[in-house]
Parts: C-alpha cells; structure tokens; sequence
C-alpha cells in the first residue's frame, strides 16, 4: 500500500538523520503524498488522535476507505517520550489536514552525558565584630584643670583609674551568596519513534 511505502521511506530518512536535532521535527521530516489531490493552508484546528504503536499506516487506511485523503506522513525518532503534538497541529495547518493520526513507540534506553548546574555551597549570613580599645585620657601633671578657655581653668580634676574606660565593639553583618558550579553526569532518556499521518476530507 502507498501508505505504508511512504511511511517506511520516512522511517529510513529519520534513521539517517538521528543524530540531529531540527527545531521543528515534525515538519522536518514530513514526507508529502505525490497522489494527494487539493490541500492548502488553513486555520482551522485538525482533529487529533492518538493511536496505538504501529497502527498509524493501518488507521489511515481505514479512514482513507470512508472518504479522506492522505497527505502526507511524518517519521523520525527521537528522545521525546511524549507526543509532539503542537508541532503535529501546526503543521495540520500548513497543509490543510484536518485529521492527524499520531502514535509514539519506545525503542529502547539510552544514556547521555547532560550538563547540570549544582550547588556547591549554600548562601549565608557571616557576622564579624571588631573590638577597638579607648585610651584613657592623659592626666593633668598639676592636679587641676589647665585649659584656659575652660570655666573650670585651675579647678581640680579627678584622674579616672588606668583601665576603667570600656572598649567600642562594632557589629558588620555580610551576605555572603551561594557558590555553583557545572557538572556533567550521566541520564537516561527514551528513544521514541514517532510516527504522524495527515488526512484531509
């Protein structure tokens, strides 16, 4: 059957091309029927169903039989577990499919160096205090007060006792921010094939 051909030709394109990583897959890999008659963009939202692994080329054959038109299919794998199903309306309506049939089927594990942004340390709070010790003035040699521009001038004074001036502490609180670095460790991710037919009425 012609579906299942074009399928298998996009199957082989997806292989060759595994190793890379295009924006919009769905459209990358899309693979138009030269059969298809009509077609054309449109804004209407295509009907989505999602099928069960495998099944898509027999489905589209079965609504082929009642009356749409296959346009076109797409094919490729990648490490998407999950339907791109964004792309595959998107792309519905560059063509003018109203009907997208879309099945995902795990191919098996892979594991892949990722890069990773991780802590180091976390952010804190340090507080440092600084001591500064008070000199005790220099006694008067005489006993009395001699500053002449004071109202006390010749007045005795009381000499304070060594020692007895208490020290200044000064408190300084500093935030200091979490420190991160990149590590490459190892994940494990899903290789999936995706596998989209588009009809139209």
């Amino acid at each position: 059957m012609k579906i299942k051909r074009l399928f298998a030709v996009g199957i082989t394109v997806a292989a060759l091309a595994a190793c890379s990583t295009p924006t919009d897959e769905v459209g990358t890999f899309y693979r138009r029927n030269p059969a298809a008659v009509g077609g054309g963009a449109t804004k209407a939202t295509a009907s989505y169903i999602l099928c069960a692994p495998g099944m898509v080329p027999t489905t589209a054959q079965a609504y082929v039989r009642n009356g749409y038109r296959f346009l076109g299919g797409s094919d490729f794998a990648n490490l998407t577990a999950e339907p791109m199903r964004a792309q595959a309306l998107a792309q519905a309506q560059q063509i003018g499919a109203n009907l997208i049939l879309y099945s995902v089927q795990p191919l098996g594990l892979e594991v892949h160096p990722v890069t990773k942004t991780v802590m180091e340390s976390q952010g804190r709070y340090v507080t440092s205090t600084t001591v500064q010790q008070n000199q005790n003035p220099t006694p008067s040699p005489y006993g009395v007060n001699t500053d002449v521009t004071s109202p006390d001038f010749l007045k005795p004074v009381d000499s304070p006792a060594p020692g007895n001036s208490p020290n200044q502490t000064a408190t300084t609180t500093t935030y200091v921010p979490p420190k991160y670095r990149e590590q490459v460790v190892p994940e494990t991710f899903t290789r999936t094939q995706h596998s989209i037919a588009f009809l139209a009425r």
